[in-house]
């Protein structure tokens, strides 16, 4: 019995250190594919699979092409969806016209409020080309609310915290823009 709780103990020791050894020689290789999907899906939000990006302070990438600033992606995040918390990366050019918004975040109910997710509909390309100067202060609000954007058949929560979320986040880049700016490395 004794020997048999011995080979158990040795077996899930070695198995213990290859499985450190494994996560360890691998841990950088993880990192870096982690690095490069993050980058190819935020300059997918910005529409320039082309660009360049620079990390800034605070999870803010500002967008470069030919080594020139274009825009800005920063993450935005609402506690106001109806099943918590929803996460967003917003893309805005140095004009201050949204370039895109993707959710990367969120647990909305599936088949009603997870329709902000590009994957499953497309609601969110409505924010494309938006600006604090294009579209009225008004606007910035669901249809049912008098504003310019759609609400989800029985889930207007989403959208409307969505929306408000944006426009907030739009705000903010129009109040920090210099600022973030000069923070690039």
């Amino acid at each position: 019995m004794k020997r048999l709780v011995l080979q158990l103990t040795l077996l899930a020791g070695a198995c213990g250190l290859l499985t450190s050894l494994v996560q360890y020689s691998s841990a950088e290789r993880i990192t870096l594919n982690q690095l490069a999907y993050r980058n190819q899906l935020l300059l997918q939000v910005a529409g320039l699979p082309s660009a360049d990006l620079a990390e800034s302070q605070d999870s803010r990438f500002v967008i470069s092409l030919a080594q020139e600033p274009v825009g800005i992606i920063f993450p935005i995040s609402t506690g106001q969806g109806y099943n918590g918390t929803i996460r967003l990366w917003l893309a805005v050019n140095l004009q201050g016209e949204i370039l895109g918004v993707r959710v990367y975040a969120h647990g909305e109910t599936p088949g009603l409020g997870d329709k902000i997710d590009l994957q499953v509909a497309n609601w969110v390309l409505d924010f494309n080309g938006k600006s604090l100067v294009n579209t009225a202060i008004t606007d910035w609000a669901v249809k049912r609310d008098g504003g310019k954007f759609d609400q989800f058949s029985g889930a207007t929560i989403t959208p409307r915290a969505v929306v408000a979320a944006v426009h907030a986040g739009l705000t903010q880049f129009h109040q920090h823009q210099q600022q973030w700016m000069e923070e690039t490395p």
